[in-house]
């Protein structure tokens, strides 16, 4: 099952804007939820960086491209181990912070 955080919804002009964190993914090679991708729900990305951590701080992906997801490997190329993994996402002068859970 993938379980789906709502980051936030924000004001712009008179539409309300809404992007998709989804807090589970699992890059086992089935298919299904194999990469972390950010939805934007529409919004159009002035700014975008996305940089996940390990809980002891190592960074294990970043990137400034919003089509660009997270397949669940360092930045050595290697396969995440399970666990949990901290994110900072920067879109539009704002900046959003949460967790999302890698399984196998």
């Amino acid at each position: 099952m993938l379980l789906v955080f709502f980051l936030g919804i924000f004001q712009k002009g008179y539409a309300q804007q809404t992007i998709i964190v989804p807090n589970t993914f699992t890059p086992n090679g089935d298919g299904i939820n194999d990469e972390l991708k950010i939805n934007l729900n529409g919004n159009t990305a002035v700014s975008y960086n996305i940089s996940i951590f390990t809980r002891w701080g190592i960074l294990m992906f970043n990137t400034n491209n919003v089509n660009i997801s997270w397949d669940g490997r360092t930045t050595s190329g290697l396969k995440a181990t399970e666990g949990t993994y901290f994110y900072v996402l920067d879109f539009n002068g704002k900046q959003y912070k949460g967790t999302i859970t890698l399984l196998e």
